[in-house]
């Protein structure tokens, strides 16, 4: 099943939230997991609806400073998760909850 973005919405990949701690020892209950998953707030933008950002002003996404394949921060607990993705995997997101672009270090 393909999700696809609609309007002014981001589809965010959600990291994952670590399970288990340096040494091996599980962290997280599938319950915790799932609630520090929901949470979460960094995730790579992997598509964008057709009128993201436009509202704003801008031509495009790269206007506001952000394109695909950026890690970006949004507003905790902001955005819907898809119906079907069960592994809390995607997030929906306003595009105004992206609040900035963190750049990879190389």
């Amino acid at each position: 099943m393909k999700i696809k973005p609609c309007g002014f919405h981001v589809l965010i990949e959600m990291e994952e939230v670590e399970r288990v701690s340096d040494g091996g020892i599980i962290t997280h209950t599938r319950a915790e997991y799932e609630r520090e998953q929901n949470g979460h707030d960094v995730g790579r933008i992997i598509a964008f609806g057709p009128t993201a950002f436009v509202g704003f002003g801008c031509k495009s996404p790269e206007e506001w400073g952000c394109t695909l394949g950026d890690l970006v921060e949004f507003q905790r607990y902001d955005g819907k998760i898809p119906r079907h993705d069960t592994e809390m995997k995607y997030r929906c997101v306003n595009d105004s909850d992206i609040i900035m672009v963190i750049e990879d270090e190389k």
